[in-house]
């Protein structure tokens, strides 16, 4: 019940926790285990600080803080005492908060990681109760530099993204601080420190040849499940239970690797001169939230500004109706009636966001066309529906200075055009054969020759990469999200595998541009590993893409790709789309260009 209860604390589910905690609590006081009364305790009161209204007081924090140090539980009382002293600090009690810090920040600079990242939180916390906003800055970089030593030892990537969950309330602080300072590149500054990190300095992963076999086992096993779903054989639930227990031999495999050495040092987070460098007559918006409030900070001609936006309540209905929408337009069967309703509220949609998203800062960034770094709140966003991006170049990233290093990496090489089509889509081969034409040199890849095998080695330093198949992104483990070539999934652990990353990449696939939004600002997923291992722009869709658009779409895409760039292109054909018809219009909104966007 206990466990059951944390998993349920990770979901948000405030009942179930208090349903479940206490039961074990009941038991546990029945069975005079004192020790586990208190951890009950403790899982129980982290229930009760969900939500706008706490129902706890930091004297009953307190309370659990000294039960647990009494029983054992050394670093969950720590953990308590820290939401202890931020529950007196909101309370006004000063002094019970400062006497809770003090302990805390003795703790030894030495020993388990995040003892030691709490003791610099209970120390900015400290600084901030003495009036002294540069030393609690000071604290929380020793405490973040803490968890980038920790990261750079570990060789699994979903590890490294997950290291920031446990520091994403330290980095909060030093962003709050920042804003609270109220200069803009020092926002600028304290927002990237927290964004998509682990990106910015990928360790290749140790050759591993147990690893290779293992994937390709599951490659065949995953082939052979969808084979007997298709087929109606027997035995489905039996491939089930194989592949569950495969995916987590390779998971456990993976997460025990160290990383591989290397000379590379994780990149410096980009500064106001840094982008400007680099953006030319483009203007970049770094979007962030503190506090439930979204502001932004703009990096326009040489300059940065703040700029306060709205609530996160305010748009957080809009951004997500607007995949149902696309959805529902995609593969219209209502009635003309309802299609256009569904017509009508997504350009309300994107009028509301855009009035509240863009509309204050349109005298700052005029029509230039932008480099846009939603953070966590704004994930998922369809930027083209906005009236005054319409037809305007935007590229996503998922902090500015893995945009730098993209635009850093965006001159044109010299390497193959690759066209790859997967099995089971009616548009694939056709979309391939069509651009072919286009790319009389390119390595074609369909029927047999599209396995993973030789799709990665021809991606391997490729110019240009288009991929039509069938796409899936697992919301589960992000790691195992895929593309479907002729033997089976391309996973995101198969990318790691690349000795030199593609240039550009074009997927023509359901959902290959989403990501999964982690505490802590760390992004997981296939889109957020091609731009890790170096690929300089990618094209994907957020949601699930219709066949019958999507070829000619990706036709007119590649007719101004080479000319225009990535980003330039796809806004022309989304702009296009929106003279055309609904489905139309829901396919091409669905897509976003990540990365550089432009060539250099």
């Amino acid at each position: 019940r206990v466990r059951l209860a944390q998993a349920a604390l990770g979901e948000g589910d405030r009942a179930t926790v208090e349903t479940e905690a206490t039961a074990a609590l009941r038991t546990f006081r029945r069975q005079l285990r004192p020790a586990w009364v208190a951890f009950a305790q403790w899982v129980r009161v982290q229930g009760r600080l969900l939500g706008p209204a706490p129902r706890v007081t930091s004297a009953q924090l307190r309370r659990i803080r000294d039960d647990l140090v009494a029983s054992g539980f050394s670093s969950t009382a720590v953990d308590a005492g820290m939401l202890t002293a931020q529950l007196a600090i909101r309370e006004r009690r000063v002094e019970l908060a400062r006497s809770t810090l003090v302990g805390i920040a003795a703790m030894p600079g030495s020993g388990p990681i995040w003892p030691r990242t709490q003791a610099w939180h209970a120390r900015a916390l400290l600084a901030e109760l003495d009036g002294d906003p540069a030393g609690a800055r000071r604290a929380v970089q020793r405490g973040l530099q803490v968890v980038a030593d920790y990261r750079a030892a570990l060789g699994a990537t979903e590890l490294q993204a997950v290291a920031a969950q446990r520091v994403s309330a330290l980095a909060d602080l030093g962003l709050r601080n920042a804003v609270g300072d109220g200069r803009p590149s020092l926002v600028l500054a304290w927002a990237e420190r927290s964004r998509a990190a682990h990106l910015l300095s990928p360790p290749r992963p140790p050759a591993d040849p147990e690893l290779a076999r293992d994937l390709s086992a599951l490659r065949l096993l995953t082939a052979q499940r969808v084979d007997a779903v298709r087929s109606g054989a027997p035995g489905q639930p039996e491939l089930v239970a194989r592949q569950v227990t495969l995916e987590r031999a390779i998971r456990h495999r993976i997460r025990k690797q160290s990383a591989a050495p290397t000379d590379a040092r994780p990149a410096r987070p980009a500064g106001a001169g840094d982008l400007s460098d680099r953006l030319g007559d483009r203007a970049l918006i770094e979007f962030l939230s503190v506090d439930g409030a979204i502001s932004a900070v703009t990096v326009v001609a040489g300059r940065a500004r703040r700029h306060r936006l709205c609530d996160v309540a305010d748009i957080d209905r809009e951004r997500r109706l607007v995949p149902f929408l696309l959805r529902r337009l995609a593969r219209p069967a209502g009635r003309p009636a309802a299609v256009e309703a569904g017509v009508t509220a997504l350009h309300r949609t994107g009028e509301t966001l855009d009035r509240l998203l863009i509309a204050p800062m349109h005298r700052i960034i005029g029509d230039r066309p932008l480099v846009l770094v939603p953070g966590p709140d704004l994930a998922g966003v369809h930027w083209s529906l906005l009236p005054s991006l319409r037809g305007r170049p935007v590229t996503l990233s998922p902090s500015a200075t893995l945009w730098t290093r993209s635009w850093d990496r965006s001159a044109a090489n010299g390497g193959a055009t690759v066209l790859a089509a997967g099995p089971g889509l009616s548009h694939a081969q056709p979309e391939v054969a069509a651009l072919a034409g286009r790319y009389p040199e390119a390595t074609v890849l369909v029927g047999a020759d599209a396995t993973v095998p030789r799709l990665l080695r021809a991606m391997d330093g490729a110019r240009l990469v288009h991929i039509a198949a069938h796409g899936h992104f697992r919301h589960d483990n992000p790691m195992f999200s895929d593309l479907i070539a002729q033997d089976g999934p391309l996973w995101v652990y198969d990318l790691e595998s690349m000795g030199s990353a593609p240039h550009t990449v074009v997927i023509s696939a359901c959902q290959a541009g989403r990501t999964a939004e982690l505490p802590g600002g760390e992004v997981l997923g296939l889109a957020s590993e091609l731009l890790r291992i170096g690929v300089s722009s990618l094209i994907g869709s957020l949601v699930d893409i219709a066949d019958a658009h999507t070829a000619p779409m990706m036709v007119d895409l590649h007719e101004r790709l080479v000319a225009d760039g990535p980003a330039a292109a796809l806004a022309a054909v989304q702009h296009r789309a929106f003279d055309g018809d609904p489905s139309t219009l829901a396919v091409a909104a669905g897509f976003v260009c990540l990365g550089a966007g432009w060539s250099r």
